[in-house]
């Protein structure tokens, strides 16, 4: 398999030219900088054998190339909106809590009431529905 040829890098003291990434990834740091060194270069450190080494394009699901900056972009902007429904849910569930609203609480705190609270309601539940059971019985032995 032939290796790729990088075009050269210029001296030290030449004016910087733009190289295209794929062009970047095949120099070391110290070349690319104007420090050659060519007898620590190998195949692996140039990344030859990985081709996708190094890239900052991702593909799109439509096909096309996204560039990293791109990614990070949509990234968090998806992460923005994962946080906001996140603080609007807690928001929602806080005010569904039977505790006073003024007071500020932590997510934590909102997440250990709002189990206490269906804890609570669930015994309740359980309690009134044996009461039920109790009124019904006894309406049953009085009309007999």
């Amino acid at each position: 398999i032939p290796r790729p040829t990088a075009p050269p890098i210029p001296a030290a003291g030449a004016a910087p030219r733009h190289l295209p990434l794929h062009h970047l990834r095949e120099h070391s740091v110290p070349e690319l900088i104007g420090e050659r060194d060519d007898e620590d270069e190998d195949d692996e450190s140039l990344g030859y054998d990985d081709p996708h080494q190094g890239s900052d394009k991702m593909m799109a699901a439509d096909g096309s190339m996204m560039s990293s900056a791109k990614i990070r972009t949509i990234h968090k902007l998806a992460e923005r909106r994962r946080r906001r429904e996140m603080k609007n849910l807690f928001d929602t569930l806080r005010k569904c809590l039977p505790i006073d609203k003024t007071i500020r609480l932590s997510k934590w705190e909102v997440l250990k009431k709002a189990i206490d609270t269906i804890s609570n309601q669930g015994a309740e539940i359980h309690m009134l529905r044996q009461h039920i059971d109790s009124m019904k019985a006894l309406s049953g032995n009085a009309s007999q």
